[in-house]
């Protein structure tokens, strides 16, 4: 579930996703931000309650996407206000954002949200988008993100509370080139497939993979009916 301007046909959305097979239903896509979803913690736990809590017997059911600015009021400040008033939710899982200068900041703010969902006895972390600042319009220096990219990959992969991670994005000047998979893409195809092979835990192993190649269309889709 996007935002509040999706709630009129999400009845029928999600319920056709998972007649489809979708396992897990996520909402809303940042909302804490002005520009995206901008929905008040109060009111999105309402709306949470409403739309998405009825199908936590079908589904499982992970946070609103939140951003990682730390602002009063934005970031994981929002998503504590949100759970304040959504305690009886039945979220399993808690999504968020990241844009950053470093990994170092990636890891951080991680230790960080991973802490805060544990308040509320939620065991798993979603990164559904992360890249560098300097890499949202583009790789910027090849030789940066790739470094970035195998230490992220290699935490996120030996963390048991990351459940899964969507890198930011596939698509063309990121991780393909005319439609193809570049130098990057394939250091982050080769990093994430050599690290899931030495996981112990087969949940787990799938559970990451399956995210590791959604384009920017399908991450923003899978916020809304995943």
């Amino acid at each position: 579930l996007w935002g509040t301007d999706s709630v009129d046909d999400w009845d029928s959305a999600v319920k056709t996703a998972l007649k489809g097979g979708s396992k897990h239903i996520l909402g809303f896509n940042e909302p804490d931000n002005a520009s995206q979803a901008n929905i008040g913690a109060s009111k999105a736990a309402t709306l949470y309650k409403k739309y998405i809590t009825p199908y936590g017997d079908s589904a499982k059911l992970v946070s609103p996407a939140i951003t990682s600015s730390t602002q009063s009021g934005e970031g994981i400040s929002w998503f504590k206000s949100f759970m304040n008033d959504c305690k009886s939710c039945n979220i399993s899982a808690m999504a968020v954002h990241w844009y950053g200068g470093s990994f170092a900041q990636l890891e951080s703010y991680m230790k960080e949200a991973i802490e805060a969902a544990s308040k509320y006895d939620i065991d798993e972390v979603w990164l559904t988008e992360f890249a560098l600042d300097s890499d949202t319009n583009g790789i910027t220096n090849e030789s940066t993100a790739k470094t970035f990219l195998e230490k992220s990959i290699e935490w996120m992969d030996s963390h048991p509370k990351v459940g899964r991670y969507a890198y930011f994005y596939t698509a063309n000047n990121y991780l393909l080139t005319s439609g193809s998979v570049n130098a990057l893409g394939k250091v982050y195809i080769s990093t994430s497939s050599s690290s899931s092979s030495s996981e112990t835990s087969s949940t787990k192993t799938s559970t990451k993979t399956s995210t590791k190649t959604s384009t920017k269309t399908s991450t923003k889709t899978s916020t809304k009916t995943s």
